[in-house]
């Protein structure tokens, strides 16, 4: 009973950083737009700063979904061992794959951000994983679903 709770808070906790952090890149975009139009010219510092903060934020943001992402591939590592896949790891895999749009639109919105494009790629193709993973679960291919879980999600998820 008490991995049906944690498997449903993971969910609930990916989904609800999916949406803060969403608001946030949005948030982000529009300002950084309203800033261009009314102050083309002038950069001020306390611009800067608070471009600063916004985009330590969205990392931030970023650090804990893939944090939570690790927390429940280990709980569908732990369905795909006992061959038996619950709702709640195809919802956390589900709501997983939102998480990965999630996270290349942040990296996206992101201005000084050293390996943006290695890590949009790396977010794009985590989520391609995360679909394999979904279809050979759905075909009850456990070894193949090991195979993309241990081998190519976990290590992209490091690369992030």
């Amino acid at each position: 009973m008490k991995i049906k709770i944690n498997k449903q808070k993971i969910a609930f906790s990916l989904s609800v950083i999916f949406i803060a952090l969403s608001f946030a890149v949005k948030s982000n975009n529009f300002l950084n737009s309203i800033n261009t139009i009314f102050y083309k010219d002038k950069i001020s510092i306390a611009k800067k700063e608070s471009e600063r903060f916004k985009e330590e934020d969205i990392k931030s943001h970023i650090g804990e979904i893939l944090k939570t992402l690790k927390e429940g591939n280990d709980y569908i590592e732990k369905d795909i061992k006992n061959k038996d896949i619950s709702k709640e790891s195809e919802e956390i895999i589900d709501i997983s794959i939102e998480a990965t749009e999630s996270i290349e639109s942040s990296i996206k919105g992101l201005e000084n951000y050293i390996n943006k494009e290695k890590d949009i790629k790396n977010s794009i193709v985590l989520r391609a994983y995360y679909r394999d993973l979904k279809t050979y679960l759905k075909k009850g291919d456990f070894k193949g679903a090991d195979n993309v879980l241990k081998n190519k999600i976990k290590f992209l998820i490091k690369e992030l």
